[in-house]
């Protein structure tokens, strides 16, 4: 479906959906998603009463990728946070100490073979 807007209206079209954090095509779906959501259930095609969100990833990603300095500092530290070890190590122990090392002589050819056999 093509639509064709005249050139004032595609404009504030634009606006609109750059205030929202949403790129046109998502802006314009949820107006005709919440216009068919409001209209009388009878006449819906498909009858979609959930919660079904169609823009719930672009707002996100618009959030994210809008973040202030400080917003992603806050994030950093929320996941250091939760991803703090569940055992403390001593203060003279390193994590590569206690971490598991791979170690081989294989050239990248044998390892490459190896896959191959594997997959």
């Amino acid at each position: 479906m093509t639509v064709t807007f005249p050139l004032e209206l595609e404009q504030q079209v634009k606006i609109q959906a750059a205030q929202k954090g949403m790129d046109v095509m998502s802006y314009l779906l949820s107006l005709v998603q919440r216009d068919i959501n409001a209209a009388d259930p009878a006449i819906r095609v498909g009858g979609n009463t959930g919660d079904y969100d169609p823009d719930a990833l672009n707002r996100m990603i618009a959030k994210m990728t809008s973040r202030t300095p400080e917003e992603k500092m806050a994030a950093r530290q929320r996941a250091i946070q939760e991803s703090r070890p569940q055992i403390e190590l001593a203060p003279d122990v390193s994590p590569f100490d206690v971490m598991p090392v791979v170690r081989g002589n294989e050239t990248d050819e044998e390892v490459i073979a190896a896959l191959k056999e594997l997959s």
